[in-house]
Parts: C-alpha cells; sequence; structure tokens
C-alpha cells in the first residue's frame, strides 16, 4: 500500500469514526426535531379541537332549546322560527370549525394507533353530524335525550383527543402537564354545557325528577373536580386567568341559578329557558375564552421548543460539515507536504542508486581517480544528494540517507584505493618478475650457445619454455595492475605469426594444430604483443581444459570488416548456466581483484580485449568442447604483405605505463611489447637446427630494410619472445610429425558443415 492510501487511511478512519458518532447525535436531535414539529402539529389540532368542542356544545344547546319547543318564557311553547334560524346559524359555525379542524388534520402523517383510532373516530362522528342535523330539524318528533347523547360522544371523542395529545407528541414533562391543564379545563367547560342540557332535559320533561337531580349533581360535582385539577397543574398565571373569567354579574347569576336548581325539589319550577340558558352561555363562553389563551400558551411554548430542536439539529449538522471540511484541510495540508518530501527523498535515492552512484564508482574506475585525496575528502565532495528542510523524522530520514549516500561514496573510494594498492603491488612484483626471468633467460642463452648434446639442449629448450611461460605470467600480472609494456615494435606481424608465437608461450604447445589462415592479414604493431599474450591465454586454457590426446585447433579468417580467429578444443566446456556470466566478464572486465589474480586467465582476456575493443566470446562446441572466438577489430588488422619485422629496441630500463582502457580513451593502445618473429632451419625430424652464437647470420627476415646486417654483441643482446616461440613452434612439429606420422590439422571453417555448427 502506497504511503498516500496508509495517510488517506488514518485520516479516514478516525473521520468516519467521528462521522457515524456525529450522525447518531444528528439523528437523535432531527428526530427530537421532528417530535417537536409533530407535536407542534397536535397542539395546533388540540386547540382547533377544543374551538370545534365549544361550536359543538353551543350547537347542542341551540338543538335543545329548538327540540324543547320553549320560548324563553315556559317549557310548553312551541318552537319558534328564532330559535330554527339560531341552530341554522350555528350549524354553520361548526361547520366552518369543522372545516379548519381537518385543514390541520390532513397535515398529520403517521401516528400512535391509540392516537390514530381516536381521531378516525372523531372523523366518523363528524362524518354522521348531518344525519343528526337532519334529525333535530325534523321536529318534535325527535328524542332530545338521544340527540344530546350523540353531541355529548362526539365531543367526548374531541376531548379524549385532546387528553392523547401529550402522549402522541412526545412531549416533556413540563408540557405534558400543562396540555393536561388545558384538557382539565375544557372538561370543566363540557361538564357546565352538560349541567345547561340536564336543566333543559327537565324543563322539556315537564318539571325537575329525582333522576334529573342526580344528573345535574353530578355534572356540578364533575365541573368541580376538573376546575380543582386545572388548578393543581396550571401556571399560576392561568389560575389567575381563570379566577378573573369567573367573576362578573353574568357568572354570578350562573352560580345563583345553580344553587336554585340545586335547593329545587321534584315537583318545584325551574328557571326560565331563556334566563338559564343565557348565563350557562356566558359561563361556557369565559371558560372557552380562558382555554384559547391557555391554548396558545401551550402553542407558542411548543413552537419555541420546535424552533429550538430545529437551531440545535442545524448546528450540529454545520457543526459535522465543519469538523468534516477542517479534518480534510488539515490531512490536505499535512500529508501533502509529508508525501512531495517522500516523494522527493524517492527520487534522490532513485538519482543516487541510478545517476550519482555510478557515475561515482565510474569515475573511481580508472587508475588513480582519487589523486592525492582521501576517500573522506572524495566523498565530501560528492556533495549530499538531499536538500534537508525541517526537523521532523522526514528530515532525519533525509540527513540518514545523505550519510548513507556519502558512507557509500567512500567505501566506493576505499575500493579504488585499494585497487590502485593492488594493482601497483601486481605491477611491482611483475617488474620484478621480469627482471628475474630477463636474468634467466640471459642464463640460459649462455648455456645454449655453447652446449651441442641433443639431450641436454632439449632440456635447455624445456627450461628456455619454461622462462618464456614465467614472463608470460609477469605481463598477465602487469596486465591485471593496469600497465603495458615500455617496448616499440616498429612493423605489423602476419596474423600466423602471431598465433605461432601465442602457442610458443603455452605450455602443451605440442597439442596445437592451425587451420586455414586467409592471407596478407596483418596486425597492426601496437598490438602485435598484446594478441599474443591474449591467443596464447585462450591456447592455454583451450589445452588445459582437455585430454591429453585430444588437438586444439586454430584458425584465422577475414570477413567484410572483422579478422575472426576460432580456437577449438574437445574439453570439458561449461556448465549451461557458466556461459553467459563467463561471456560477460569477457565483455565487460571487472576491477581488478583477489578473484582476477586466482583465475587470470580470463581476465587477462578480457582487460586486453578491452584495451582495443575485441569481442571475445565463449561457445559449446557442437560435439562437446569449446569454441573461442575473437573478432579482431579493424582499428587493429590491415590486409597487404608482410615485410620483414625488425627486431624491438629494448628500453634500458622499462618505464610503467597506463594500459589503455577502450571504454575510457578509445584511442590507440600503450606501447605494446616487441613480438619477434624469426625462421629457424630446421633437421629431418623437425628439430631446430642449433649454430654457433658467433658464426650464425642474422636471417635476412630481421635485417634492416636500408643496412646489412651487424651482429649484436652477445653480451647485450636481449632474445625476442617472438624467435623463441618459432623456434619452439618448429620443435613442436618436428617431435608431433616424427612421433604420430599424421598429416596437417583441418580447418574448422573449411568445412562448410562445421561452419555452419560453430
Amino acid at each position: 500500500m502506497r504511503i498516500t492510501r496508509k495517510l488517506a487511511v488514518l485520516a479516514v478512519v478516525p473521520l468516519i469514526a467521528v462521522l457515524a458518532f456525529a450522525a447518531l447525535a444528528v439523528r437523535t436531535a432531527a428526530s427530537q426535531a421532528l417530535d417537536a414539529a409533530r407535536l407542534k402539529t397536535l397542539v395546533e389540532l388540540g386547540s382547533q379541537a377544543g374551538q370545534l368542542t365549544h361550536q359543538l356544545q353551543d350547537e347542542r344547546t341551540a338543538a335543545a332549546v329548538l327540540l324543547s319547543g320553549s320560548d324563553g318564557t315556559s317549557g310548553g311553547d312551541a318552537p319558534a322560527a328564532g330559535q330554527s334560524n339560531a341552530y341554522l346559524d350555528q350549524t354553520r359555525a361548526t361547520d366552518a370549525s369543522i372545516t379548519r379542524y381537518r385543514r390541520l388534520r390532513d397535515r398529520l402523517q403517521a401516528m400512535p394507533g391509540g392516537t390514530n383510532g381516536l381521531l378516525q373516530a372523531v372523523d366518523g362522528a363528524l362524518d354522521g353530524l348531518p344525519a343528526l342535523r337532519r334529525q333535530v330539524q325534523s321536529g318534535p318528533g325527535a328524542e332530545l335525550s338521544a340527540v344530546t347523547f350523540q353531541y355529548r360522544i362526539v365531543v367526548a371523542d374531541l376531548l379524549d383527543f385532546r387528553a392523547d395529545v401529550a402522549e402522541a407528541g412526545k412531549a416533556s414533562a413540563t408540557v405534558a402537564a400543562r396540555i393536561n391543564s388545558a384538557v382539565a379545563l375544557a372538561r370543566a367547560e363540557e361538564y357546565a354545557s352538560q349541567e345547561e342540557l340536564a336543566v333543559l332535559r327537565a324543563q322539556a320533561a315537564g318539571g325537575l325528577t329525582p333522576a334529573a337531580q342526580d344528573a345535574i349533581a353530578a355534572t356540578r360535582s364533575g365541573y368541580t373536580e376538573s376546575v380543582l385539577e386545572f388548578g393543581r397543574n396550571a401556571d399560576p398565571q392561568w389560575q389567575a386567568w381563570l379566577d378573573h373569567a369567573l367573576t362578573g354579574d353574568g357568572v354570578i347569576d350562573a352560580g345563583r341559578l345553580e344553587d336554585a336548581v340545586e335547593r329545587s325539589r321534584p315537583g318545584d319550577r325551574l328557571p326560565a329557558t331563556g334566563v338559564w340558558t343565557g348565563a350557562m352561555d356566558q359561563r361556557v363562553d369565559r371558560l372557552q375564552e380562558v382555554g384559547q389563551r391557555i391554548d396558545q400558551s401551550i402553542d407558542g411554548d411548543v413552537t419555541h421548543l420546535r424552533n429550538v430542536q430545529r437551531a440545535w439539529t442545524l448546528g450540529e449538522v454545520l457543526a459535522v460539515l465543519l469538523v468534516v471540511a477542517a479534518v480534510v484541510t488539515l490531512a490536505l495540508r499535512l500529508g501533502r507536504p509529508m508525501i512531495r518530501e517522500l516523494r522527493r527523498l524517492r527520487d534522490a535515492a532513485h538519482a543516487v542508486a541510478h545517476e550519482r552512484l555510478p557515475a561515482a564508482v565510474e569515475a573511481l574506475a580508472a587508475r588513480g581517480a582519487l589523486g592525492s585525496a582521501t576517500p573522506e575528502e572524495f566523498a565530501a565532495a560528492a556533495g549530499d544528494p538531499v536538500t534537508v528542510r525541517g526537523r521532523d523524522e522526514i528530515a532525519e530520514v533525509g540527513s540518514a540517507f545523505n550519510s548513507v549516500s556519502r558512507e557509500a561514496v567512500r567505501i566506493a573510494a576505499e575500493q579504488a584505493a585499494m585497487r590502485d594498492r593492488l594493482g601497483a603491488l601486481l605491477v611491482g612484483l611483475a617488474r620484478r618478475g621480469d627482471r628475474l626471468t630477463g636474468a634467466l633467460i640471459k642464463a640460459l642463452d649462455a648455456a645454449e650457445r655453447d652446449e651441442h648434446d641433443p639431450a641436454r639442449l632439449e632440456r635447455l629448450f624445456a627450461l628456455d619454455h619454461l622462462a618464456s611461460r614465467m614472463g608470460r605470467n609477469n605481463h598477465s600480472l602487469l596486465v591485471l595492475g593496469g600497465e603495458a609494456s615500455a617496448r616499440v615494435r616498429a612493423q605489423d606481424a602476419a596474423i600466423e605469426d602471431v598465433l605461432r608465437a601465442a602457442m610458443g608461450q603455452i605450455e602443451r604447445y605440442t597439442r596445437v594444430d592451425f587451420g586455414t589462415f586467409d592471407p596478407g592479414v596483418l596486425i597492426a604493431a601496437k598490438a602485435v604483443d598484446h594478441l599474443v599474450h591474449l591467443f596464447a591465454e585462450l591456447l592455454d586454457n583451450a589445452t588445459a581444459f582437455s585430454r591429453p590426446e585430444l588437438r586444439v585447433t586454430a584458425e584465422a579468417r577475414l570477413l567484410a570488416d572483422r579478422v575472426v580467429v576460432l580456437i577449438c578444443d574437445e574439453g570439458i566446456g561449461l556448465a549451461e548456466d557458466q556461459w553467459a556470466p563467463v561471456n560477460a566478464r569477457l565483455a565487460s572486465p571487472p576491477p581488478v581483484e583477489v578473484t582476477g589474480v586466482r583465475a587470470m586467465g580470463l581476465g587477462v582476456v578480457g582487460q586486453l580485449a578491452s584495451w582495443y575493443g575485441i569481442r571475445v566470446e565463449l561457445r559449446p562446441r557442437p560435439g562437446g568442447g569449446t569454441i573461442a572466438e575473437v573478432s579482431l577489430p579493424a582499428a587493429v588488422f590491415r590486409v597487404g604483405t608482410a615485410e620483414p619485422v625488425q627486431p624491438a629496441t629494448p628500453a634500458p630500463e622499462p618505464v610503467p605505463v597506463l594500459a589503455p582502457a577502450a571504454a575510457q580513451a578509445g584511442g590507440p593502445a600503450p606501447a605494446p611489447t616487441t613480438a619477434r618473429t624469426a625462421s629457424t632451419p630446421t633437421t629431418a625430424a623437425g628439430l631446430p637446427q642449433r649454430r654457433p652464437r658467433g658464426a650464425e647470420p642474422e636471417p635476412a627476415a630481421l635485417a634492416a630494410p636500408a643496412a646489412p646486417a651487424v651482429p649484436a654483441p652477445p653480451v647485450d643482446e636481449r632474445r625476442d619472445p617472438a624467435r623463441v616461440s618459432a623456434a619452439m613452434a618448429a620443435y613442436a612439429r618436428g617431435i608431433g610429425a616424427s612421433r604420430s606420422g599424421r598429416v596437417a590439422p583441418t580447418s574448422v571453417l573449411s568445412d562448410p558443415e562445421q561452419k555452419e555448427n560453430s
């Protein structure tokens, strides 16, 4: 997972947790706001139900007056037209109140089961009012008790709904107590209206009866209890409103009439209908006015509660949104700089890994790259890859990365210094060994000049050959040390002479056969000695890792833009997974190290090839063995006629010369060591014909072109390795031919099928 996603997870997970808790809080606040809004609607509907109750009470009273047939002076008079019109006017007022009630009723959504049942009962009772009104208007045949009872049922349903408003709206205890106080006052109003009806029914019945007395007493008792209940729960202000409303002449008259009715006995005359209804209606109206004021007060409280809940809900939502915005902004402001710094560290690490460190290592690959500077100074000069900013952990990581980079460059510089010291050690050993080998060869020369015994001469030749191999080993150390010989060759040499000279520098030279050589291929003088050394290492490797009875073949062919030299053996070869690493080391030889000294044959081949841009590749030979293919570029050969090779003029003391690095300079190689070819006459058996040193004339091939040959003093002469190699080659050919009677080996490239397989 990327660091961006990790930082996002670190910011999002706590944010999700906060949002979850905030959602719960918002949900609670929203639920309370919805409950407050529902309670507001229920309170408004309850208030309208109270007004509708009052209108129904007035309609019920008008119906009772109409059905009792009284004109207001006696109970037996026929109904007057004014009473009927009063009833109709009251029904229209009731219908207007019903319309307002139903408009509020439609705003209610889902309600609890009990409340919903009460509302449905009210709706059904209201739907039955037209039939009840027609019954009232039908005349004296309508039963007054039945009519008033049906009105009482509708009023009772409305009062029950008002009593259920607090519970249905989930009102608080305080609001519920205030609502219940309003309901208690509405019940007191209903009891007062029922008391009025009880007297009217008694008047219609012709006088007061015991049952009528009980009904009147029950209504007065209910009225008193309702007023007392209102006083227990109502606010003091509400109680003051009620006390003020129950004072005045009309209310006092109603109380006096109540007392008169209560003291009446069966058969006594009751108060006149008009006087009674006028006094009682005034009390009921006063109670209704107080109820409306209380309903308005409750509605104001509930509206305030709803607005507060809405404000809290909106505030919580805004707070959550602000928190989310703050968290996101903070995460972006803090996270993006962190990500930028981490990406800068990543880019710096890539630059160090792919650019700075390889460039430093490449700069240290050349010998003497450090100069007089120490590894610490070189590392400090390389600079820091990361610019440290701030003091946080990312800055500490940048500082640590700079330390790692400096340490890596310092270690690379120490390795370069160690390689320089190792190269200097190898060069010193090679120079010392070369001087000792030169002294040994000089001693062998002296012994060979005076020796005529073939057996001892053969042993001297063997020692001479061993000394040549020792010289090649010294030159290998010199190559690994990064230097070349200071001897200078003046003229080019034929490719076959170069290969014969290489054959003369290996131990098992008798097993080497030469195949086809395209004529006219001349190796540049500057590269002759190094190619002799390169081919000698390949030939020595081929003969060392094949059975003694097997032959090794060498041949050279000229192509359009290069010369290809093939050295083929039938040895053990390499494992399948070793060809690529070996060829990689040949193509890009590593710097000098201890392992290169332990197996320095191929290491020397790679170094020599890199000096001249030569490509050396090893591949498996069909049928077993190895083919070493050496591709010589046009810079190291030419096509022409071979000229006599002059002996190289040795320097009095070899001077160290840095070896050319093909990858660095790409120019001409350093002055190679001299390799002279010589033509030595042989006997019939193939052995070199030995002549006294003083009497031996200088071969024409070694003579200077412009002057006759002048023998050099024996004591100052340095033996040419090419001459010794040529002599050894002739010696080997003679011995090989005499022992096996073989014909010359067949060239690998001369057979088309073998060409294709190669």
